[in-house]
């Protein structure tokens, strides 16, 4: 603060005055930096500066206070409308199971005062991941079904299938085939020794 600033401030004060002014000043500020202010000490600054505010706006006519005041109005309606729209697009988020960490990043930038645009907005985004995961579903249900083996007995039962076989797969389905016959002839021999 320079004695320019304190005499806008208090255009009547001696130059006594506005020394005193800005060594208190200073001080303060020096306390504050130091780190070594206590609470105390702060709530007073606030007070003191709440009470200069105030000063401030006694000085303005009515309808200097009146367009501050609308401004105030027009600051808490543009915050009130933003957080309502971001509790929405959160809302449209979490609906579609997306996690905080999913959309910390990004939400400043769909949130605005326009309710529909901030929901359109999120509602894009979750329809473009929907696509997105389902296009990655039906890919890895595509690679896993194209690299399954068909299992051995399928088609060699109807003698479809042969080529595809290696030699030790056709060698294992043969003796199969035999074991089955033969288990076949042993049971028949059975029954007719038993003379079933």
């Amino acid at each position: 603060m320079t004695r320019e600033d304190v005499k806008k401030i208090f255009p009547n004060a001696s130059d006594e005055e506005i020394t005193a002014i800005l060594n208190q000043h200073n001080s303060e500020v020096n306390t504050a930096k130091s780190g070594n202010i206590k609470a105390d000490e702060l709530k007073a600054l606030r007070e003191k500066a709440e009470k200069y505010d105030d000063y401030e706006k006694q000085k303005l006519t009515l309808d200097e206070q009146a367009k501050l005041a609308l401004e105030d109005a027009e600051k808490a309606k543009s915050e009130n409308l933003r957080l309502l729209n971001r509790t929405k697009v959160i809302s449209e988020f979490a609906g579609a199971g997306l996690k905080e960490d999913d959309y910390k990043g990004i939400i400043d930038t769909i949130v605005s005062e326009d309710e529909e645009t901030s929901v359109n907005s999120a509602k894009s985004i979750v329809s473009m991941l929907a696509s997105q995961k389902k296009s990655v579903e039906d890919n890895l249900k595509e690679s896993v079904l194209k690299n399954t083996p068909h299992p051995g007995g399928s088609n060699t039962d109807k003698g479809q299938g042969d080529d595809k076989l290696s030699e030790a797969e056709k060698l294992a389905v043969n003796l199969a085939k035999s074991r089955t016959s033969a288990g076949k002839a042993a049971a028949d021999g059975l029954k007719n020794y038993l003379g079933g």
